[in-house]
């Protein structure tokens, strides 16, 4: 498949959940991305590569802008020793336009505000943003407890730690408490915020095989079209 010049670059690996976030909004919202592949379980988020961008290299950064709070965007400027990446070595990493964005929320709202039709995956309402705002904040607490729970199992061999497992379990409650009576984490309205929580839940589903500890909402976000068709960016295959 021949690269789009002019399309947006992801720095990804599809068992990351936040990766995954963005590439369901991307595929939903008509988003062609060019897809570069960074492995993290062989540490190549720590190559020269992808912390800095040669000035020789193919991406370019041709605007130097300072946060834009509006968006909640992370945007580098030039260093004196080339062009940074992605100094923090974390996944996603999108470059667009002359701009780096990193944090996966960060980048969904990005990608909606500037490619979505309407603003009903992001509103801008400031009420419907708040609750969607929430919903995000609440994923990066998911995730964090994701990630304390299974990083020492994958990475150091470690026996699975109860307690950890218990925050989990919590946070699982806590959505579905946030779910009572509405379609969708935060309103009637599919949002970005459900893109980031059902990349994140589908990651526990798939290291802990206890269905019963799960809502059943991953399975409604399945089943609406475009989403079945690649239902395997919701549950990667870990052979």
């Amino acid at each position: 498949m021949t690269m789009d010049k002019t399309a947006p670059l992801l720095y990804y690996y599809l068992l990351s959940p936040p990766c995954r976030a963005v590439l369901l909004l991307a595929k939903a919202l008509g988003v062609q991305l060019n897809l570069k592949v960074i492995n993290i379980l062989e540490g190549e988020q720590f190559s020269d590569e992808y912390i800095k961008v040669s000035r020789k290299g193919p991406f370019t950064i041709s605007q130097y802008l300072q946060r834009d709070p509006t968006r909640s965007v992370s945007i580098y400027k030039e260093t004196l020793h080339g062009q940074s990446l992605n100094p923090q070595h974390t996944i996603p990493t999108l470059v667009d336009d002359g701009i780096v964005l990193t944090e996966s929320r960060a980048i969904l709202g990005y990608l909606v505000d500037k490619y979505a039709k309407d603003d009903s995956l992001y509103p801008k309402d400031t009420t419907k943003r708040a609750l969607v705002n929430q919903k995000l904040y609440f994923d990066m607490e998911l995730f964090g407890r994701f990630l304390i729970y299974f990083k020492p199992i994958l990475f150091s061999g470690n026996p699975p730690n109860s307690a950890d497992l218990e925050k989990i379990k919590e946070s699982l409650g806590f959505l579905d408490q946030f779910l009572v009576g509405l379609s969708w984490s935060a309103g009637e309205d599919i949002t970005i915020a459900d893109y980031a929580l059902v990349a994140t839940v589908s990651n526990v589903q798939v290291y802990h095989h206890n269905h019963q500890l799960f809502p059943a909402w991953p399975g409604q976000f399945c089943q609406m079209p475009p989403f079945y068709s690649f239902g395997y960016l919701l549950l990667p295959s870990l052979s």
